[in-house]
Order: C-alpha cells, then structure tokens, then sequence
C-alpha cells in the first residue's frame, strides 16, 4: 500500500483471547489532507478512546505559516471532519478523556518571550476557547501529558 499525505491510524486487533496472534489493519486514513499542497507537515500526537468506542485523534498541522492544533472523532463506523481546536502549537501535548468521555487537548506555544502552556476541552459540540494555566521562559524538557483526574476533569504531568 502507497502511503498517501495525510494522517493515517492503525488499529491493533486480537483475534481471540486464547490464540496468541495480534495483527494490524492496513492504514486508514482519518480524514484526507484538507490543505492540499500547501500542507508542510501533519503530525499524529494523540488518540485515545472511549468507552462507547468513539476514538479521538490529536495532531499539529504547519502550513508554513501557522501552527494549528486539530482533533478528529470517530464514531465507530467513520471520521467526523477534523475540527480547529486552536493556533500556535508548537509542541502538542497529551490528548486524554475525562470521566463524561469529553476530550482534552494541550500544547505548549511560545508567545511574548515565554513558553505557555495551552488547554482546550470539548464539551457538547463545542471547544473551549484555548487557555493558558502555566507560562514561564524555561525552556521545556518534554511536552504535558494528560490523564484523567480520580474525581474530575484531566491532570497535567510536564
């Protein structure tokens, strides 16, 4: 199979409990390349899933000029149209589930000489405006990683 631009998504299958064989599906692209040739690089930084089966993917988009954070669903039988879920993404983050199943994306972005660390959440049909909740010049050693907190909401770990 050619691999084509684009992010794709390869899901791990167990054919039985007791066979001892795991095997991939081919690539499945999760939604095509939007921005035509003018796309420089897409890169796949998150996915996590639901229990009702809904999968989320996370990933950076650079076009040559703008940095944006995307997010695409799957609801089990296709990808919904990725979404914009915020601009200037220099480094994406973890993407994770809080307890209502609704996604939670961060990234880091450098602006007015510092670094910020970003998040948005989904709720409903909607994302939240993004939001900074750490800023400082250091410069970062990895990027924050998301999971879901024992009582509510996500945890951050940079």
């Amino acid at each position: 199979m050619k691999p084509t631009r684009g992010i794709l998504l390869a899901t791990l299958l167990f054919t039985g409990a007791m066979a001892g064989t795991l095997r991939w599906t081919e690539p499945a692209a999760v939604w095509p390349d939007t921005a035509g040739s003018e796309t420089f690089r897409q890169g796949l930084v998150g996915l996590t899933s639901a229990d009702d089966a809904t999968l989320w993917a996370a990933w950076a988009r650079w076009d040559g000029q703008v940095s944006m954070a995307m997010a695409a669903r799957h609801d089990g039988d296709s990808w919904h149209p990725p979404e914009h879920i915020g601009t200037g993404a220099s480094l994406l983050g973890g993407l994770a589930l809080d307890h209502e199943n609704n996604p939670w994306q961060v990234w880091l972005r450098w602006q007015g000489g510092q670094w910020q660390y970003v998040f948005t959440r989904r709720s409903a049909d909607t994302w939240t405006h993004p939001a900074v909740f750490f800023q400082g010049d250091t410069t970062p050693v990895t990027t924050p990683v998301l999971a879901p907190h024992p009582n509510q909401g996500v945890q951050a770990l940079w």
